[in-house]
């Protein structure tokens, strides 16, 4: 059986935005945890079990208790041992942008037919299309290919006239 060396810390935050999320983060970052994920309604949070405190977490979160605007409720999970990157490469989920270009791993079977197709085996070194920069980065590649290919015909109008 495989030890249990993690908590997942569960933070349901209500009303959930992305932005009261990363303010809950910031106020508890300096708790010991190593990662978060925002996953509406709650932040996760991870940490070694023999780091965690659960009073250390309770006076941290306490500059909300005034805040009529805020409710946070705190979950605390057990995590068994896991290569949890394996685990994030297998659920990555292939992405398409502006219809025209997916973002796939290798292993990725049955996809939208798109224009361009990348081929990205997750790793943490590199965005698999789900991070903004990525998105971005395709989004003004598809348009200046565009842009090129438009040019490239007003040239060939110009030489036949």
């Amino acid at each position: 059986m495989s030890e249990i060396n993690y908590l997942e810390v569960c933070i349901e935050i209500a009303p959930f935005s992305e932005n009261n999320a990363e303010i809950v983060m910031a106020m508890i970052e300096e708790a010991g945890f190593e990662s978060f994920a925002i996953q509406a309604p709650c932040l996760k949070c991870y940490i070694r079990r023999e780091l965690f405190s659960q009073q250390r977490l309770r006076c941290l979160l306490s500059f909300f208790d005034n805040n009529p605007e805020l409710s946070l409720s705190v979950s605390v999970n057990p995590l068994r041992e896991e290569n949890w990157n394996r685990k994030w490469e297998s659920e990555f989920k292939p992405v398409v942008i502006a219809g025209k270009c997916t973002v796939k791993a290798s292993f990725h079977k049955n996809l939208p037919k798109t224009e361009y197709n990348i081929t990205i085996d997750p790793k943490m070194a590199f965005g698999t299309g789900h991070h903004r920069t990525t998105t971005l980065m395709v989004r003004w590649l598809l348009k200046l290919a565009q842009a090129r290919a438009s040019m490239t015909g007003a040239q060939n109008a110009t030489l036949k006239g």
